[in-house]
């Protein structure tokens, strides 16, 4: 498993800034019931790929999440699949500060504190049983980065009438040689 980091600031105002400008949407995947995927151009994909720490043999898959509504538990690819690569790491990283939260879990059998489930977990018409290991906030310039195999999940944004949440989301895999 890799480990969940959150990088506060990682990227400048003027770096995203000129990431927003470069973007161009293309080529839109289907994220319902939650949203759009879309490609975000070769300049812009190019451009933030320069930013990013990467590690060795690491492939890095660049798409813009355009949120309209507030994600369940899931996990960013199976853990079974037989492949030449395996799947490695998420990296979110929001476009705009908002009340929107990614909660990543670290998939044991605890419960969750029911102030944390009224406060960020509210949108769950029943509720996993789960246990957190971490709580991020989307601000513009930070940056958080996870295994891809853990569960995670949005908070309730709407409830803070946040009307969509705009942000990079990036799936590695890494090859096995």
């Amino acid at each position: 498993m890799f480990k969940t980091e959150i990088y506060e600031n990682y990227f400048t105002d003027e770096q995203i800034d000129n990431l927003n400008k470069l973007i161009t949407p293309c080529d839109p995947l289907n994220a319902e019931p939650n949203g759009i995927y879309w490609g975000i151009g070769k300049n812009a994909e190019e451009y933030i790929l320069n930013l990013l720490p990467k590690l060795p043999n690491e492939t890095l898959f660049v798409k813009m999440l355009e949120a309209t509504k507030p994600g369940y538990p899931h996990r960013d690819g199976s853990p079974h699949e037989e492949r030449y690569s395996f799947y490695a790491r998420t990296i979110i990283i929001p476009l705009q500060s908002c009340e929107g939260y990614t909660i990543v879990f670290n998939e044991d059998d605890g419960k969750i504190h029911n102030d944390i489930v009224e406060c960020f977990l509210n949108h769950f018409k029943t509720m996993p049983s789960y246990s957190i290991q971490q709580i991020y906030k989307w601000n513009k310039g930070s940056m958080l980065i996870f295994d891809r195999k853990k569960m995670h999940s949005s908070n309730n944004w709407l409830k803070y009438d946040v009307s969509k949440k705009l942000g990079l989301v990036i799936w590695s895999e890494i090859e096995c040689k």
